[in-house]
């Protein structure tokens, strides 16, 4: 479980890798400063966060795909660190090349299985709870599962021990 003390920069392909689609979404999370993966893009000046940009994938004058970026800065991102969202073509050997590029150019390694989500626990923009609730909710098989899952995922079960022990300690000062 290297993943647990290892903050070295990830990717991770979010959408499936194993089968052709119209679309995959790579994310890589954990890099300082994202002037390293400018040279990479055909997009000139600058990017701001949480805006989309359509350019192409580049290295030289190679080009891998058209594709659209996002930026989202830490700590307002889903796992608290720098995160580029990029969606690309789902074909899945393009997929597969794209992942080898950012892995042997941009210092990236592969995101271990619930990784991302890990960092968010480990950053706290996730509660165990919450985290639990996404599990429930991705591996769901009914729609009650579902249900249940997004509930822990958006933080009810949270709010709800958060008001109990308020009541608690309220109750415990009066005695």
């Amino acid at each position: 479980m290297k993943f647990l003390y290892s903050d070295e920069p990830i990717i991770a392909c979010s959408t499936c890798n194993h089968a052709n689609a119209a679309l995959a979404v790579l994310r890589i999370s954990g890099f300082k400063h994202l002037d390293a993966f400018l040279p990479f893009f055909s997009h000139s000046g600058p990017i701001e966060p949480r805006r989309v940009y359509y350019t192409k994938l580049r290295s030289g004058d190679e080009v891998f795909d058209d594709i659209c970026l996002t930026y989202f800065k830490g700590p307002k991102s889903y796992n608290g660190e720098n995160i580029l969202e990029l969606s690309i073509h789902g074909n899945t050997l393009n997929t597969e090349r794209i992942l080898k590029f950012f892995i042997d150019k941009a210092n990236c390694r592969l995101a271990a299985p619930g990784e991302f989500t890990y960092r968010a626990l480990k950053n706290k923009k996730l509660t165990l709870s919450q985290v639990e609730g996404l599990d429930l909710f991705l591996n769901a098989n009914s729609g009650y599962a579902l249900d249940q899952g997004l509930s822990l995922l958006s933080g009810n079960l949270q709010e709800i021990y958060t008001e109990l022990y308020d009541l608690f300690l309220k109750h415990k000062s009066a005695l």
